[in-house]
Formats: structure tokens, C-alpha cells, sequence
């Protein structure tokens, strides 16, 4: 009940109350004339009944209305007594008068003291229930905000996990000579519940050949002219459907999604045409799921097609470029990575420590040392799918391992500096580098000759 609405029901209207108090002390009184006229109106009965109106307007209105009630049968009776029955008792008759005032403004005032109660506890229940209203609202605020930070942590989880998974496939693939486009497909079912698709690869002039080189739950019609894919083919960028059709005919004519598996050098390794896949699939969160292990896919062809390459370039070549794509990932889809500088003065140890950092990296993290021009040791720690959240676990990760190992309490002890950077807020991989590299007193020069992710 609203509070407006409770005073509405506790003070009706002023002349009710008078009438009603009014009406009750003349029935008392007229009652007793009726009833028993030869015995002073109840005055000298056993029980002056005659108190009933006086009480119950002083039960039902307060003080002020039983006080007035009273003097109002104290004026009748005085009144009878003068003009229509001079031969009362008056002794007898002022006694049961005093007691009529007692009771009555006594009830009354029980009755204003049980009012001030109920509005106290009804400007209580107000406020307990603006507040109940403020923690419900901040309730429902918080479980909405723990359940997007629950679904982004189960995201990046499943990502993280599903390109370790990839790696591992590719690798193993490659060692056994299998086919690395039907394990594309293969992925994408596990990862996209993809139910009908293929891999298609360029020619030498970058047109599409007609003919998929692997293909998942049968092949299907394809039409050179879609929008789709002859958009992906002049972006590079994974493109989807967004169904506004009237038949189901011509819906079933168009692909759904093209995912293309391009590297980091921007070499195109095929697209996986989409014709077929389960609504519950086609959301934003998976499709970018898709398009990030499309990339990843890639980089790691071109590792296991290029076996030269890997072995003759050094640590900072790959660094660069397991940092570029996740520049790329976090400028196409917001994922989330850092880049973590570690800058170790500690002379006595330097070696030690380095060595322990770089051993200590996840599946993922990529990690590379160089010493600055003060000949310290700086180690770059690459963390993909991690936000600044996650950085912090990394720093008390490595803290922890610092006291296991050396005793050092904390980073300060072990004249060990970190810096982190969000990849988000770097456009180049030049910028991201050289922003560590001034922080850390690193020659320049060191990326100079250096292709950034362009093969050379």
C-alpha cells in the first residue's frame, strides 16, 4: 500500500468524524432515556452505560474528539436536569460524570498514541522500502555486470584454449602430412557448428577457383557474383549474412558467412565459404570466434609451409609477428591483448631472472629479450586475449615466482620494473614497440631493418 493512499484511508474526511462523535454521544443518551429514564440515564445503574459514546469517539477519533464528546453529554444531562428532570440526585449524577471525562480522554489518548505509532512505522516501511527498491536496482546491476564479465572471461577462456588446440592440430598435421584445408573445415565445425561449407583458394590472379579443395557436409551451388564473397575478396575481412529475404529459395541460393584464412603478410590462404550453420550460431561472439581462428590458422600454415623461414629468422621475427596479429585482432574484432615490458636491473642475478621469465610463459605468450644500451637485461612478455585485469595476475604470477626462487618479496627488491601496454590503443606495431622502447632505454635501431610483419 502506498503511503499516500494508507493517509487516505486514516483521515477521511474532517466533518465525518464530528457527526460520528456527535451521532454516538446522542445515542448514549437517548438510549438511557429510552431504556431507563427512572434511573438518571444510567447514571445510577450498576454500569453507567451512557459512557459508550464518549469512548468510542475517543477510540475511533483521539483525544480532542472524546473531550469534546464528553463536555457534549455533561451539556445534555446538565440540560435535562434543568428544563425536564429537576429532581435528579446531582451528587450522585457529578461522580459518574468525572469518570465518563476520565475514561473517554483516556481512550483518546491511547488512540492518538497508537496513530503516532502506526505513522512512525509507516515513515519506517517508506524508507526500508526506498532503500530495498536502491539495493534491488543495484542488485540487478551488479548481476548483470558479473554475468557480461562471466561470459567475456568464458569467451576469451574458450578462444585461448581453441587456438592452443589449433596450434597442436596444424603442427601435428603438418608432421603427418594431412590435409590442412579439410582440418580447417574441421575446426570450424568443432569451434562454428558450421554444417555446410568448403575451402576455396585464389588463382595467381586472385580470382576464385570454381572448385573447393575440401569440403564439409556435401558440396553446394556456388555463385561467383555474391556479395559476400566478392566483398570479403576486396576487404579481406570476414563478412556474414543479415537475412531480409521474403522466400526461403533465395535465401538457400546465398552463402551465409566467408571467413578468409589470411596471414599476417597478408597472403591468402583460401576462404571457407559458409552455406549452411544453426541459428543458435549465427551471433556476433562466434562469427568473431571464427574470423580470429581464421587468422591464427593462417599464421600457422605459413609457419609449416615456410620451414626455412622459421628456422632462419631469429626470436624478435616471430615475436613481431605473433604481436601483429594480435594488433589486427584487437583493431578488427576488441580483443583484448597486452604487452608487457620487463625492465631488470638487478645486476648479481639479471641472467637468472631472465632466464626464469622466459621459460615461465603459457601456451599462448610469446616472449623476447634484449638488453638496452646500458647493457640491462629487457624482456617483452606478449599476452594475448589478456586485459590489464589479467596483467595483474601475471605481475603477482611473477612476484610469487621471484620470492619462491631468489627470496626477493616483490618487485621492487628484485630491481625489477614492469610496464604494460593495452593493444588496443596502438594503431601501428612501430608505435607499440617504440612507446616500450623509450620507457626502457632500448636502441631504436633494433627495428629498423626490421619488415613488421611483411615477408621479405
Amino acid at each position: 500500500m502506498l503511503r499516500e493512499d494508507y493517509i487516505a484511508k486514516r483521515n477521511p474526511k474532517q466533518f465525518i468524524p464530528i457527526v460520528e462523535a456527535i451521532v454516538l454521544t446522542v445515542l448514549g443518551v437517548f438510549l438511557g432515556y429510552l431504556l431507563t429514564p427512572s434511573l438518571n440515564f444510567f447514571t445510577t445503574y450498576g454500569f453507567s452505560w451512557i459512557i459508550l459514546g464518549p469512548f468510542l469517539a475517543g477510540l475511533r477519533y483521539g483525544f480532542a474528539y472524546a473531550l469534546n464528546s464528553t463536555l457534549l453529554v455533561i451539556a445534555l444531562m446538565g440540560a435535562l436536569y434543568r428544563y425536564a428532570y429537576p429532581e435528579w440526585d446531582v451528587v450522585a449524577f457529578i461522580p459518574t460524570m468525572l469518570g465518563i471525562f476520565f475514561i473517554s480522554i483516556t481512550a483518546g489518548e491511547f488512540r492518538n498514541y497508537s496513530e503516532r505509532k502506526i505513522k512512525q512505522l509507516q515513515v519506517s516501511f517508506n524508507y526500508t522500502d526506498q532503500r530495498l527498491g536502491e539495493v534491488t536496482n543495484a542488485f540487478n546491476l551488479l548481476k548483470i555486470s558479473h554475468e557480461r564479465l562471466a561470459q567475456q572471461s568464458a569467451s576469451k577462456s574458450t578462444l585461448r584454449d581453441s587456438l592452443l588446440v589449433v596450434r597442436e592440430h596444424v603442427m601435428r598435421a603438418k608432421t603427418a602430412g594431412g590435409d590442412l584445408n579439410a582440418l580447417i573445415l574441421r575446426i570450424f565445425s568443432d569451434y562454428g557448428s558450421i554444417q555446410q561449407a568448403g575451402v576455396y583458394t585464389l588463382d595467381n590472379s586472385g580470382r576464385l577457383n570454381n572448385t573447393p579443395v575440401a569440403s564439409l557436409g556435401g558440396e553446394f551451388k556456388l555463385n561467383p557474383k555474391d556479395l559476400l564473397l566478392q566483398k570479403t575478396l576486396t576487404t579481406l575481412q570476414t563478412t556474414m549474412l543479415k537475412p531480409n529475404l521474403s522466400t526461403e529459395k533465395e535465401y538457400r541460393d546465398l552463402l551465409l558467412l566467408v571467413i578468409p584464412i589470411v596471414d599476417v603478410f597478408g597472403k591468402v590462404w583460401g576462404l571457407v565459404l559458409v552455406n549452411k550453420m544453426p541459428f543458435r550460431a549465427f551471433r556476433a561472439d562466434n562469427i568473431n570466434l571464427l574470423s580470429v581462428l581464421g587468422g591464427h590458422i593462417a599464421d600457422l600454415i605459413s609457419m609449416v609451409q615456410f620451414d626455412d623461414y622459421m628456422v632462419k629468422n631469429t626470436d624478435l621475427q616471430y615475436f613481431i609477428l605473433q604481436t601483429k596479429r594480435c594488433l589486427d585482432d584487437a583493431r578488427a574484432y576488441s580483443q583484448a591483448s597486452s604487452l608487457v615490458g620487463i625492465h631488470i636491473t638487478n645486476r648479481q642475478e639479471s641472467d637468472d631472472i631472465t632466464h626464469a621469465i622466459m621459460s615461465s610463459q603459457r601456451g599462448l605468450d610469446s616472449a623476447w629479450n634484449v638488453k638496452n644500451k646500458l647493457e640491462q637485461q629487457c624482456i617483452f612478455v606478449l599476452l594475448p586475449l589478456t586485459d590489464f585485469n589479467g596483467v595483474e595476475g601475471y605481475k603477482i604470477r611473477l612476484q610469487k615466482m621471484l620470492e619462491q626462487n631468489y627470496g626477493y618479496t616483490n618487485l621492487i627488491k628484485a630491481e625489477v620494473t614492469l610496464y604494460k601496454k593495452n593493444l588496443v590503443h596502438y594503431a601501428t606495431l612501430q608505435e607499440l614497440m617504440f612507446s616500450l622502447f623509450e620507457l626502457m632505454d632500448i636502441d631504436e635501431n633494433l627495428l629498423v631493418h626490421q619488415n613488421y610483419g611483411q615477408k621479405g
